[in-house]
């Protein structure tokens, strides 16, 4: 009988991972439902119900429909309020066709609103023009430094969203002066997690963001080493507190970098706050 060595062990391991990290992994979806606290006094009345999908990177490097196409058909078949998306849409000049198209399936009788990433800058200003006229087209309404008061079913609810903070295009002080002093609960959408660190205490109901995919490889060290070098981020994936505001960080649905995703699955959020007004 045959006996292989510790190192072909190791490499046939190592084979394996890279397989996992480079075919499997990156297609499949992975559907969290997160049933936060309610934050602030008093007894919540209603729950507000959305989805999260972030980070799509469309026609980059190793991306794949799959996982996306997936959590469009989750959106379209789940009791939602609306539904949001938190930056990175494309990975390419080519890429503003590729995501349109797929989001042109995505249910239009509910609120559809989105933030940009530092991805959605970085290939030109034509590809950011024909993504931006294309939402606009199809009813989803992108918030770069914007906010707006929604008549839900749940009651009226503010929702912030700030332009990519990665490439320092955000402007929180613009925002707060847009909400004013609205009544009523208050979300904040953002690409980039760390904005978080510049809220109020208690300024928000919910924040939520993407950017950092959770690190994209999940072994020790590694996922660190990329939220924070890389990504430049503290916050890498899943739900945080900062300054008493509640962040959601989502793993996101794409890659950037390297085409792998290890112990890491693309990730779409169903997520339901509780309100009160």
């Amino acid at each position: 009988m045959r006996r292989f060595s510790p190192w072909s062990l190791a490499g046939l391991a190592f084979g394996l991972a890279i397989l996992e990290a480079a075919a499997f992994e990156p297609n499949r979806l992975r559907v969290k439902r997160v049933n936060l606290l309610a934050s602030g006094r008093g007894v919540p009345s209603v729950d507000l119900r959305l989805a999260h999908l972030s980070d799509l990177h469309v026609g980059g490097t190793g991306w794949r429909r799959g996982p996306i196409s997936r959590a469009i058909r989750v959106c379209n078949q789940e009791r939602l309020d609306l539904i949001v998306i938190t930056g990175d849409l494309i990975g390419s000049e080519a890429g503003s066709e590729g995501v349109l198209e797929m989001l042109s399936s995505l249910r239009r009788d509910v609120p559809r609103l989105a933030v940009l990433g530092n991805h959605d800058y970085v290939h030109g200003g034509r590809s950011l023009a024909t993504l931006r006229r294309g939402l606009d087209r199809m009813g989803v309404t992108v918030l770069c430094n914007e906010a707006i008061c929604l008549e839900l079913p749940s009651g009226p609810i503010w929702f912030a969203g700030v332009d990519d903070g990665y490439s320092m295009r955000d402007d929180l002080d613009m925002v707060r002066r847009k909400m004013g002093s609205g009544n009523g609960p208050r979300v904040l959408l953002t690409h980039y997690p760390d904005v978080a660190d510049r809220l109020h205490p208690g300024e928000f109901q919910l924040s939520l963001a993407g950017h950092s995919h959770g690190g994209q490889i999940r072994v020790p060290l590694l996922d660190g080493l990329v939220c924070n070098s890389h990504a430049r981020t503290r916050y890498g994936r899943g739900l945080y507190t900062v300054n008493g505001n509640p962040l959601y960080v989502s793993s996101g649905l794409g890659m950037s970098g390297v085409p792998l995703r290890f112990r890491n699955w693309p990730e779409m959020g169903l997520l339901t706050l509780p309100l009160m007004f």
